[in-house]
């Protein structure tokens, strides 16, 4: 425990003395609670940001993957650029399981030293975060894509990343006229998350090609995303969709002259020159209103929260000569979406018209990939259960591999 201790204070450290080196040229004390660096562009009246002075933040994150790590750029960039720095500095915990211990040694060191917000960007923190929020009723703390009951200082947030996951089917789809596209998971176990947004880019590309199906195929410590990338290239797959954190997987499919839908924060990668689309997590306007309740005094009346396109945490950008096209068709989706016409797991779907270039809606069931109905034509929507992390299927389109 002590070695851990030691690793994790010098980590503590080294991110302490990054983020005041990074802040807009004045530094923060990270020792003392309630310190708020404005950044030298803001000109506009500072008074707005007194409220804010009683605030201390910390993020703790596993750098395993590209996904928590955008979440956590998305997080320090809300702050930053509202014209304020309550981020005091980032605890990197690699690799998640392995590193619990390291974990609740960096939330206590947080916690003695001044923080009254502490934010954990994966899942996997919410059983220990539940634990810290009772032994520290003072601090709020908030957890992303956990499912445990909440309330007084702990709560959680879930992104919508099917949401994403489904706008990037439609610009797959459009863009090819091939039946097959891929899809590179992280895991070959089906995980809650795997299961709904790789639903959602089947469902996605079916509302304009009916007869469009997903390959799904797991990375291994065998088989990295530039291998897996390859052998849906060999099976006829126009597009793969993945969170390709390695180079090597845009070089592989440049080589193949696959086209790819990336996924981790916004911009399209460096490498990656046959990307068309790239789908983006930014939860900067909930975490806006995370620290305005926080500085009202109203944080711990807030509960578990469903953010996505609607609340433009999630988002999409696309590229090449058909982005404008593309762009048109996503958006009056995301207009439905949003309108409240229609969800993503539910008994109705989108349809595509050729003719007239739009989208009409239309009760339908859903149905998994082997074919079972789970909710009649025109039925409920599965919403809840979804982001509560109970769906358990993969929707129709989707094939194993």
């Amino acid at each position: 425990m002590k070695m851990i201790r030691t690793a994790a204070a010098a980590l503590l450290c080294a991110a302490m003395l990054l983020t005041a080196a990074c802040t807009a040229g004045k530094q923060t004390n990270p020792g003392e609670a309630g310190t708020t660096a404005v950044t030298e562009a803001t000109t506009e009246d500072l008074s707005q940001y007194e409220k804010y002075r009683a605030l201390s933040a910390v993020i703790l994150y596993a750098d395993d993957t590209a996904a928590v790590r955008a979440q956590t750029d998305a997080a320090r960039a809300s702050l930053t650029g509202a014209g304020y720095d309550l981020i005091r500095y980032a605890e990197r915990l690699s690799p998640l399981a392995a590193d619990f211990g390291a974990l609740r040694v960096a939330a206590d060191e947080a916690a003695k030293s001044g923080a009254n917000i502490i934010i954990g960007t994966d899942s996997g923190y919410d059983a220990l975060f539940s634990e810290l929020a009772a032994e520290y009723p003072d601090i709020l703390f908030l957890c992303n894509g956990g499912y445990r009951a909440r309330g007084g200082n702990f709560f959680e947030y879930a992104v919508k990343l099917y949401e994403g996951f489904y706008l990037a089917g439609i610009a797959a789809a459009a863009h090819t006229s091939a039946n097959m596209l891929g899809f590179v998971t992280e895991s070959g176990t089906p995980q809650p998350i795997q299961c709904a947004i790789a639903s959602g880019f089947a469902l996605g590309a079916r509302t304009v090609n009916a007869q469009t199906n997903v390959l799904l195929m797991p990375a291994t410590d065998t088989k990295d995303a530039a291998a897996c990338i390859r052998e849906l290239a060999a099976v006829g797959c126009a597009c793969v969709a993945g969170n390709f954190a390695d180079h090597t997987a845009y070089e592989a499919a440049e080589a193949e002259n696959l086209e790819i839908i990336s996924f981790g924060k916004k911009g399209k990668p460096a490498a990656g020159n046959t990307v068309i689309a790239n789908i983006y997590t930014d939860i900067s306007d909930y975490l806006r209103k995370i620290f305005d309740a926080a500085a009202d005094g109203n944080a711990q009346t807030m509960d578990h929260a469903f953010i996505g396109i609607q609340e433009h945490a999630v988002g999409i950008e696309l590229y090449d000569a058909k982005a404008a096209d593309l762009g048109k068709l996503t958006e009056e989706a995301v207009s439905l979406l949003t309108g409240g016409r229609f969800e993503i797991f539910s008994g109705k779907r989108l349809v595509f018209d050729r003719n007239a270039l739009s989208f009409h809606t239309e009760n339908a069931p859903l149905t998994d990939n082997n074919g079972a109905e789970i909710i009649p034509a025109g039925g409920y929507a599965l919403e809840e259960t979804v982001l509560n992390g109970y769906i358990n299927f993969y929707a129709e389109g989707v094939l194993l591999r």
